[in-house]
């Protein structure tokens, strides 16, 4: 009796071990949780929160199914067949604000599910994949997705299929069902507009992608299309434009040809028509069609704030003088689309004697593109390069190092992507040492694949430079995740690398 009663006692005592046990173990993962909402400043933690994130937000992330990412939309399709209105709540870093978008009526029901089934979720329906294992770099996920991409070529959606979704008694269907923003995020973010252009000759559907996720109503967006691109192709962006009042085609359109000034007029004609845009923006920055951003609008924000009106523009000695001399001190002629040898010699443009060279993509501050515009030595200067081979390397370069060029580096440092200093961009050229390209070179450029997934995520840069949509769509949808998960967060110091742009060479000589 009294040893039945001494078990008993014994079972209970360790009963009660095991229950604080178990608490203290519970606390202390609890703990370990909350360590990762401070904001992490070990570099190896840093590029490892774009894997955390999916993890802490299950259910802020799109599924890995197709069906229960239909099912998602549906859900979220549903108070709008029958409210009056839907109240979307944004965190403003630790604030809470509210905006309300307007649903689309009735009438527009089919056309939405059609936009979820045949567009929203294209890849997510043909392809069955997990973005988290491909942004830990899992090789058996990576090579499972890249022979999936071998068997089943993607066909991204056509330009007719975009031109039926944008009509203009569609566009709030369209917009509300992709998600596209339709007030500030921020306050912050509302008082720091930015001007973006945005140059294509192809695929309606990559830029879509590419406007939706740099889209902010506070922003403002000129659209130059390819004078020569096909017909279709002018139709869709000609809806998708409509969509939208801050974004507008460029007033005036050439043809595209490689290596002639043509991109770099593009480019000014752009920043002609921003400048008169009626929103007092504060950076520039160009794209190309087949770019993508690796940061979200308020991350962008942080970061131009911190260049405080410095350039963000690739420029170094170009070590290779015969080329030099070759492409632009002897005049080049366009005949039948194309560039021919030169034929005769230049002398140098007044005060350019010598010039840089540098990258086509860069961040502009405002005050640097009035610079361009009106200033009588940056005209002549760009008049001198019209009959040059590929100017677009050479002008924001050179007119950058000016000492009257606002914002300009007055120091003789060099900012490069090799060197990783170029902020604006990522991107590998086939002759970049220390980094591999796992995707396809198209013009000496890395065409970038979902192996470079990991890569491209640990970049502090702002955008990244080249992407296929036919070629890696899964790629694509991958860092379309990994943004609106951070958009919804809005932490953005948990992703910025302050140490990276504060040891910028042009950033530490602009706090001298």
């Amino acid at each position: 009796m009294y040893r039945g009663r001494h078990v008993c006692k014994w079972m209970y005592y360790s009963f009660n071990v095991i229950i604080a046990i178990a608490n203290i173990s519970m606390i202390l993962m609890l703990q370990n949780y909350r360590h990762h909402d401070k904001v992490v400043t070990d570099r190896a933690e840093r590029q490892d929160l774009n894997r955390v994130i999916l993890e802490w937000h299950p259910k802020q992330h799109f599924q890995r199914n197709n069906s229960s990412f239909e099912a998602r939309a549906e859900e979220r399709l549903t108070p709008t067949l029958d409210n009056q209105h839907v109240n979307v709540t944004g965190n403003f870093g630790g604030k809470m604000a509210q905006r309300t978008t307007t649903p689309p009526n009735n009438a527009s029901k089919n056309i939405i599910r059609k936009v979820i089934k045949d567009f929203k979720v294209r890849t997510r329906k043909l392809y069955s994949f997990n973005c988290l294992p491909l942004i830990r770099g899992d090789k058996n996920a990576v090579q499972s997705t890249l022979l999936m991409l071998r068997k089943k070529p993607y066909i991204p959606a056509t330009d007719e299929f975009l031109e039926s979704l944008t009509h203009s008694e569609h566009c709030k269907t369209f917009k509300f069902v992709l998600g596209y923003a339709d007030a500030p995020l921020s306050v912050e973010e509302a008082e720091f507009p930015i001007a973006y252009s945005i140059k294509l000759h192809q695929s309606a559907a990559q830029v879509e992608r590419l406007l939706r996720n740099i889209y902010m109503p506070q922003n403002v967006y000129c659209i130059y299309v390819d004078k020569k691109s096909p017909q279709q192709l002018h139709k869709a962006m000609k809806n998708l434009v409509g969509c939208f009042e801050n974004v507008f085609f460029a007033s005036h359109v050439e043809e595209f040809i490689y290596a002639s000034s043509s991109q770099m007029m593009a480019d000014i004609q752009c920043m002609r028509d921003l400048a008169e845009y009626p929103v007092n923006w504060k950076y520039h920055i160009n794209l190309a069609g087949q770019e993508f951003p690796l940061k979200t609008n308020l991350e962008i924000v942080k970061v131009l704030k911190l260049f405080n009106g410095t350039n963000d523009i690739e420029t170094y000695v170009d070590r290779t003088p015969n080329q030099t001399s070759k492409r632009y001190f002897h005049g080049w002629t366009v005949k039948d689309g194309r560039m021919y040898k030169p034929s005769y010699t230049k002398k140098p443009a007044n005060k350019f004697e010598f010039l840089w060279k540098g990258s086509a993509y860069n961040l502009f501050s405002r005050e640097f593109v009035d610079f361009i515009l009106t200033d009588p030595d940056a005209i002549t200067f760009i008049d001198w390069l019209h009959d040059t081979y590929a100017p677009e390397e050479a002008v924001w370069a050179t007119l950058n190092r000016l000492p009257k060029a606002p914002g300009g580096y007055q120091s003789p440092i060099e900012v490069r992507h090799d060197r990783d200093t170029h902020a604006s961009r990522a991107v590998i050229w086939m002759w970049d040492r220390g980094v591999k390209c796992h995707g396809m070179l198209q013009r000496g450029v890395c065409v970038f694949s979902v192996e470079d997934l990991p890569w491209l995520l640990s970049k502090p840069q702002l955008f990244a430079n080249k992407f296929y949509l036919e070629y890696d769509p899964i790629l694509m949808e991958c860092l379309e995740e990994v943004l609106e998960n951070r958009t919804k967060i809005a932490r953005p110091e948990l992703f910025i690398n302050w140490q990276y742009y504060n040891n910028l060479p042009h950033i530490k000589n602009e706090l001298k």
